[in-house]
This record gives structure tokens, C-alpha cells and sequence, in this order.
């Protein structure tokens, strides 16, 4: 199958910089890009943040918004002379108020091919990197605070450098900020605003090869000990804060909630270091998407719920409203939403 063609360079990075295992962080995308990333619901309404091809070909790949199952944006960037066309990727959804935040990523072709860490606001394109010397940026990730500050969770590196380490970076309200100086090769994690109060999510890679998971709380990068831990996943809620990953080497490992920084393994069955554990807190529950081998579901306080058993499903969100349960993934490389169990194929226009 053929992926979308964003910059062959990219790709090399996302093969490269994951550590945790291929598609473990959508900065840098990982290969197989089309599928949904991302899922939030607001007052009855489902948004979705993805990628698919509007002509099934896996060359013309778009980002896109579903609103309620049905195309709601797709950024379709200006054709440049080129024989290449540009594309975007968007990787995560978030609604505040009136106002639908879209991160991700848009290819340009000029005089010199580039990355650009995109936000979409209700479909208007604002980039992220115009003040910054770097050629390939990624935005993972968005969040907004209750005081309207939105904050965006990327990585960006230069490869007319030959610079193979992405810095990670978090913008508030454009601005780049909390470089952490010193932490090399960061893979970005998650995003999560508590009040006022900002969380980012990664893991570093050591110099025997081995990774650390790092929490950057308000622009101050730490370590946390979780032993060796692919994190992927993070949510607060109160004084307590959960995380999600895989406990295991740098090929696969059981499913695992941390919870201020107290582990529990909830997996029984290794998976490979692909998939995506994604924690969400809902009245006082704790619900957790992973898988159990070749089967995928959700833990809920602890009990296994199996949504399907295939190979080919890879699930990467979950949002729990009004006791519904919504899962974002693919499905044979298609986008696919889940609701309770029932899954539901998202159009590509």
C-alpha cells in the first residue's frame, strides 16, 4: 500500500526519531498517515481530527475535520509549480466556545520544500513557524485555556542543517516557548490544560538508547521515573495525574496507567510498541485504549472491554461524554469512529 507523499526526508525522521516504535507520537507522522488521530466532543456534537485521500489513490491526502460523521474542513493547500502536490495532516481537535482548533502539519513547495506546523482556526490556516529557522515542524497537539490562551504541543528541526534531533516546543498563542535546552530528541506525548495550569508529555532518548519519559508542567521540563516506558497519553483531573503507555522494551510491552506516577499494568497480552495507549477521565472513571494482542478495546477502572479483534485496527483516542464512549483510529487504512463499540467509516469528502 502507498503512503501519502509528504517529503521523503519527513518519513526518514519518523522512522528514525520514534524510539518507542513506529507511530508512537504524531510528531514526526508516522508512515500509513491516513486515519483519524483525534476526537472531542462538545455539547452533542463529534469532531474528528484526521487525514484521508479524497481519491483514494493515498497520494492526495488532506487534513481533515469530521463534524457528526460528515467532512466538515479539509485543508487542501494552493497547487505550486511543482510536480508535487502539497498536503496537510492534522493530528488533534479541540473546542472552545464557538471556536474548533485543528493542529497538524502542511507541506509547501517553493524554491525550497518545507514542513509547516499548521493551527487551523474554524478553517482559517495560521503557521506556526514563522519565526523559526527550521524547514520541517510539526504541531501534535492543542489545547485552550479557560482564559482563551491555546496552546500547541510540536517539534521542529532543519534538515539544511542536517539537524537529526527535533526540538520540541510549545507555542501559546503563536509564540514558541519552553525550549528545553538540553533534552535531545524529545518524542512528544500528549498535551492536557487543567484550569490554568499547562501539561506536556514525552520521553527523551538516553545516550545508551534507552528512553526517559519527561512531564513538562507550565513550561518546566522534569523527569519522571517510570521505569522503561514508551508514554503516549496524559490527563489531569484534580490533584491527579494519569498517564498512558506501554511497559515493555523498544519493541512491545503490556498496556499501563501511571497514576502520579504509581504504575498498573493493565495489559496481559504484549502488543507491539505501535500502539497508542490513550487515558481519559469521565466521573471518576478511568478509561484507558490499548490492546490485548491482536485485540483492541478499552479498560474501564480496570476491566477489559473488547471493541473488535483484528490485526488491522489501530485506535488512537478516546473521549468519553454523557456515558457514551468515543474512540478515534483506522481500520484497513481507513478513518473510522467508534461509538460504544459501533463503528462508523468516515467519508474522505
Amino acid at each position: 500500500m502507498k503512503t501519502c507523499s509528504f517529503l521523503p526526508a519527513l518519513f526518514a525522521l519518523a522512522l528514525g526519531a520514534l524510539g518507542c516504535g513506529e507511530g508512537t507520537s504524531p510528531c514526526p507522522p508516522p508512515p500509513g498517515i491516513i486515519g483519524a488521530y483525534s476526537v472531542f466532543v462538545k455539547d452533542g456534537d463529534v469532531y474528528v481530527a484526521g487525514v484521508t485521500d479524497t481519491d483514494r489513490s493515498y497520494h492526495n491526502c488532506y487534513a481533515t475535520l469530521w463534524k457528526n460523521g460528515a467532512v466538515h474542513f479539509q485543508a487542501k493547500p494552493q497547487h505550486y509549480p511543482s510536480t508535487c502536490a502539497p498536503e496537510s495532516a492534522a493530528f488533534s481537535v479541540f473546542v472552545s466556545g464557538a471556536d474548533v482548533y485543528l493542529a497538524g502539519m502542511q507541506a509547501r513547495v517553493g524554491q525550497n520544500r518545507r514542513n509547516d506546523g499548521t493551527l487551523w482556526i474554524n478553517g482559517s490556516t495560521r503557521r506556526l513557524d514563522d519565526t523559526l529557522e527550521v524547514n520541517e515542524v510539526c504541531a501534535g497537539y492543542v489545547s485552550v485555556t479557560p482564559k482563551g490562551d491555546v496552546y500547541v504541543l510540536g517539534t521542529a528541526r532543519s534538515t539544511y542543517l542536517d539537524d537529526k534531533e527535533p526540538t520540541t516546543i510549545i507555542w501559546k498563542n503563536g509564540e514558541p516557548q519552553y525550549f528545553p535546552h538540553g533534552i535531545n530528541n524529545v518524542v512528544v506525548g500528549s498535551l492536557f490544560v487543567s484550569g490554568e495550569d499547562v501539561y506536556a508529555l514525552g520521553s527523551k532518548q538516553n545516550l545508551d538508547g534507552t528512553r526517559t519519559a519527561m512531564l513538562c508542567v507550565n513550561g518546566t521540563w522534569q523527569e519522571i521515573n517510570l521505569g522503561f516506558s514508551c508514554v503516549s497519553s496524559l490527563f489531569v483531573s484534580g490533584k491527579d495525574v494519569y498517564i498512558a503507555g506501554l511497559d515493555g522494551d523498544d519493541r512491545e510491552g503490556l498496556v499501563a496507567l501511571w497514576v502520579n506516577n504509581e504504575k498498573q499494568v493493565l495489559g496481559t497480552e504484549r502488543c507491539f510498541s505501535w500502539v497508542q495507549p490513550s487515558v481519559f477521565v469521565s466521573g471518576g472513571d478511568v478509561y484507558v485504549l490499548g490492546a490485548e494482542g491482536s485485540k483492541r478495546g478499552y479498560w474501564k477502572n480496570g476491566k477489559w472491554h473488547i471493541m473488535a479483534d483484528s490485526s488491522n485496527i489501530r485506535l488512537s483516542s478516546i473521549f468519553v461524554s454523557d456515558g457514551n464512549v468515543y474512540v478515534a483510529g483506522k481500520f484497513d487504512g481507513r478513518p473510522m469512529l467508534w461509538k460504544n463499540g459501533k463503528m462508523q467509516t468516515l467519508p474522505a469528502e
